[in-house]
């Protein structure tokens, strides 16, 4: 059955309206703090939205998820299934706002590009004044059909991601790689990336996992700069690259179960950053070629 679009101004309340159902959730579900998004246009200082607090949830384990949605039934949401086939799974909850919250698998190519979007928005607000111009048309057009309606927005949120995606970071490490699918297979299968594009007869990817982002390129293949000294693993002595990722235990398990060894075990870590100190829960482990990677989980300030 159709729904019907309600747009309304900006309320000032929504962030703290997100504030309450993250604590609720976090509580409820177990999560970390980290692991909760507030995503959608209720999330953009100053756009119109419908009156609903869209969060993004990510998951550790998808193994997780079924029970974690019978707890989110058992506490009032309704269930809206995962209408895009990418593991992604919606609940509903009434209310003024109301509360739609999405669980997330790890890497979840829907909840970076949510992010990516939220992000474009509150950065521009030449883009964020484009967006709710185009809402406002397109509710008028479809006030009775939101499928209608958030289709319509599709061609605009695209583009928006697309231009986010290629000038995200003004540094993007490329390692040199000995065998390229090897060391993709370890980056989307064990630490939770996912190809953004990639060159086969280059022997290139381009990884991304959140906001981070890797190229791989294999020596040999393609346009190589190290071919006047040859290079032998273990590569990038010297160089370890930090990851932030909602949770160092799923990538932990993953390792484990593919009999991959850590180079440093799970520790927490406390820096001093000025006058206090920020956490994290981090491990080491080498890729394939001998990179260290060294993922982290945000375990929040305290005083020095």
């Amino acid at each position: 059955m159709a729904t019907r679009v309600e747009i309304v101004d900006y309320d000032p309340a929504w962030p703290l309206a997100f504030e309450r159902a993250s604590t609720e959730l976090q509580q409820l579900l177990g999560l970390p703090a980290s692991a909760v998004e507030h995503v959608g246009s209720t999330s953009v200082p100053g756009l119109c939205a419908k009156p609903l607090i869209d969060m993004d949830l990510t998951v550790a384990d998808p193994a997780d998820i079924p029970a974690l949605a019978d707890l989110l039934e058992k506490s009032g949401y309704q269930p809206r299934g995962s209408r895009h086939g990418d593991g992604v799974f919606a609940f509903l909850m009434l209310g003024h706002p109301a509360r739609r919250v999405y669980l997330c698998p790890p890497g979840s190519r829907t909840h970076r590009e949510r992010v990516l979007f939220r992000n474009a928005l509150r950065a521009d607000p030449h883009l964020a004044y484009a967006y709710r111009v185009l809402k406002q048309e397109l509710a008028r057009l479809h006030s009775g059909d939101g499928d209608l309606y958030t289709a319509a927005k599709g061609d605009f949120i695209r583009q928006a991601i697309n231009r986010a995606t290629a000038s995200e970071n003004a540094l993007v490490p490329e390692l040199a790689v000995t065998d390229w699918l090897k060391s993709r297979a370890f980056y989307v299968d064990l630490i939770g990336f996912e190809t953004l594009y990639e060159r086969p007869e280059e022997g290139f990817a381009f990884l991304t996992l959140g906001t981070a982002q890797l190229m791989i390129d294999q020596i040999g293949m393609g346009r190589t700069f190290d071919d006047e000294r040859p290079l032998v693993p273990p590569l990038g002595r010297g160089l370890n690259l930090q990851l932030r990722v909602p949770d160092v235990s799923a990538i932990v398990a993953r390792l484990q179960r593919a009999g991959h060894p850590l180079a440093l075990p799970v520790e927490e870590k406390w820096y001093r950053r000025d006058d206090h100190e920020v956490g994290n829960r981090q491990c080491l482990v080498a890729d394939p070629d001998g990179y260290l990677l060294r993922p982290f989980q945000d375990l929040g300030i305290r005083r020095f």
